[in-house]
């Protein structure tokens, strides 16, 4: 575990200054408005079309429960390992290192985040998973 993580869901307290944005669009023409149930995201993560993730990983102090875990498409695990490894390579270069995560889930319902955003110092990373449908 590293100790010079300090770790934030506020959003107020992200850095002002976001130097570099990297973005991982997992879309692939799902759409997860209709995910409310508990056993909806069941089904999807048994079929393979959703992963769960940490907010923040255990190896940065991040508690293994469920109010730690979110739920999000295809290639969301593989994409938060790629987070992981650069917040473990920028911890490796400085002292001390904020990092925030902000679920957002639009102005649906769903238990599937529409994007998630990781801000560890001045990087931020953003998981796209699906976007809200637009009415004709």
């Amino acid at each position: 575990m590293f100790d010079n993580v300090i770790a934030s869901a506020d959003p107020a307290e992200e850095a002002e200054d976001s130097s570099t944005t990297s973005m991982f669009d997992l879309r692939n023409g799902s759409e997860y408005a209709d995910v409310i149930e508990p056993d909806d995201v069941e089904r999807l993560v048994n079929a393979g079309q959703l992963e769960r993730i940490y907010l923040v990983s255990p190896i940065f102090g991040g508690a293994e429960d469920i109010r730690n875990i979110v739920t999000a498409g295809q290639g969301a695990a593989r994409a938060k390992q790629e987070i992981d490894t650069a917040v473990v390579t920028a911890l490796e270069q400085c002292e001390d290192l904020a990092y925030d995560v902000v679920p957002d889930y639009g102005d649906s319902h769903s238990l599937v985040p529409q994007r998630i955003t990781f801000t560890a110092g001045s990087q931020s990373y953003i998981i796209i998973t699906w976007d809200q449908p637009t009415i004709d």
